[in-house]
């Protein structure tokens, strides 16, 4: 939850404090002013305006602005400008910008390039927080609740909250709703989170792009309160009404999460399933395909489509379209490895055994260097698909001998694809170069999650299935020396060995 909020503190709307409620003549008092009344367009101007004047922090919130998608559409490359220009200019809480940045482009939570934007950001911020500016003072929280910069430091991030709660400062009221849910420093209360919430939304705190609002934070109680967890018993009567009380928002996700409650009882779970499309959540639309499923496939498909076209990314549309072409083995392969990727569970996924004979499922993965490979690109070479992680015993015992297999039959055109089940990328890339194993290595860090190994139906590690030139499977568990006798028998051209 952390993560999916975790751009909700460059986002303010609250009852300005007298920390910033003077209408100074200075363009951006003005402007900041009015970014704190949400009035965005006059904020953007009078920012635009103090940047003509040279003030370096104007350029700071302006790519604060072009990060949010506050002055039209997100555009990343220029808020990385705009907070370049806040450096070069002196203002250096203009890292701060360059962090968040750097996260969304990585999707890495505490990635060291990233910490390093913050580190510089912090000394600057924590001026400005001493000097009672409670925006900076409700971001120098956040770095210390999540240790961005700083060493982490949740009793502190409390504290700051606190403070910036009693200034009214509807961004904190939120972010100090999520320590309560997450149970950071404090203990978990979800009525404590419920009130600050409900306070934020009353001074205006709702989403307006990504999400981000305390309507968001509502349904994710009203969820719990659905499902149940180790704080809280299920009590679908309470869901119902905070999924009410979000979608009076027109937060898509909680129409969903009406339509869900009143499974049973299609005809109204389809009106809140349809209200939910129509506000823009592509997974009504993925619940909805599932009530056709065994009753009307044209429209199970047409929804499912649907859900893909408004970037459905829980991978529960593709889950259901692998079951819906099971009889086109391709494309329902196809289908399940993108529902896995994007972590839809495995239970919902049809996934088709990997038999000789077959044409291997194609997959996708990122390369040490982050760089996406996929099984097809090496088409026209032996393939052997190597499951094994750096913890597994057995398949580091076995790594010399692949060293000196791969030496033999990489000139012939033996190539072999690593699949590693890792979940930490420092120790994997660190068995690739203590084991001497040169040939290509992706994985998705998910350990025993990985797309690619619940797509091959991997159980067990080493795991191995040799391919063809044309990708077709012509062996499974090979290893050894039975997979050195099997690579003679290939029809190698050109010089043997």
């Amino acid at each position: 939850m952390k993560t999916f909020f975790f751009f909700v503190t460059l986002f303010c709307a609250y009852t300005v404090t007298s920390a910033f409620s003077s209408l100074d003549s200075t363009h951006f008092q003005r402007g900041m002013s009015h970014y704190l009344r949400l009035h965005y367009k006059e904020a953007g101007q009078h920012f635009t305006e103090a940047s003509k004047e040279n003030v370096a922090e104007a350029f700071t919130l302006l790519g604060i602005m072009h990060f949010r998608g506050e002055l039209g559409e997100v555009d990343l490359e220029e808020a990385w400008k705009l907070a370049e220009e806040g450096v070069s200019r002196g203002d250096k809480k203009a890292y701060y910008v360059q962090g968040i940045l750097w996260q969304e482009k990585t999707k890495e939570a505490n990635s060291l390039t990233g910490n390093a934007y913050f580190k510089n950001a912090i000394p600057t911020i924590q001026q400005s927080a001493d000097a009672g500016s409670i925006f900076w003072i409700t971001r120098l929280a956040y770095c210390y609740n999540n240790g961005l910069g700083v060493s982490k430091n949740q009793q502190l991030a409390f504290n700051l909250y606190q403070k910036a709660v009693a200034a009214n400062y509807a961004v904190a009221m939120h972010n100090l709703a999520l320590m309560y849910i997450d149970g950071d420093y404090v203990q978990v209360d979800y009525e404590k989170a419920l009130a600050l919430f409900r306070k934020a939304v009353a001074l205006g705190f709702t989403s307006f792009s990504n999400n981000t609002g305390s309507e968001v934070g509502i349904y994710d109680i009203a969820y719990a309160y659905h499902n149940g967890n180790d704080h809280v018993k299920q009590d679908l009567t309470k869901a119902m009404a905070l999924y009410a009380e979000s979608a009076s928002h027109n937060y898509g996700k909680a129409y969903t999460g009406m339509g869900q409650l009143l499974n049973q009882n299609f005809s109204k779970a389809k009106e809140y399933l349809l209200k939910g499309i129509e506000a823009g959540d592509a997974e009504a639309a993925s619940e909805l395909a599932l009530h056709y499923l065994d009753s009307d496939t044209a429209q199970c498909r047409k929804y499912y489509e649907l859900a893909l076209k408004m970037n459905d990314n829980s991978g529960y549309a593709e889950a259901g379209l692998s079951h819906l072409y099971k009889k086109n083995k391709v494309k329902s392969q196809r289908y399940a490895f993108q529902a896995l990727a994007k972590g839809a569970p495995a239970k919902y996924v049809y996934v088709s055994e990997v038999k000789v004979g077959d044409v291997a499922p194609d997959f996708q993965l990122k390369n040490p260097q982050g760089e996406l490979i996929s099984l097809s690109s090496l088409r026209g070479q032996f393939v052997l698909i190597d499951f094994w992680a750096s913890w597994c015993g057995p398949c580091r015992q076995e790594n010399p001998e692949m060293v000196t297999l791969y030496r033999d039959y990489n000139k012939l055109g033996f190539e072999i694809l690593g699949v590693s089940l890792d979940d930490d990328k420092e120790r994997w890339t660190s068995a690739i170069a203590k084991d001497g194993i040169d040939w290509l290595h992706v994985s998705d860090l998910r350990g025993w999650k990985s797309a690619a190994g619940k797509l091959y139906s991997v159980e067990a590690i080493p795991h191995t299935v040799l391919l063809d030139k044309e990708g077709k499977v012509i062996a499974v568990g090979l290893r050894g020396e039975g997979l050195r006798q099997r690579l003679d028998q290939l029809p190698w051209f050109g010089k043997q060995k």
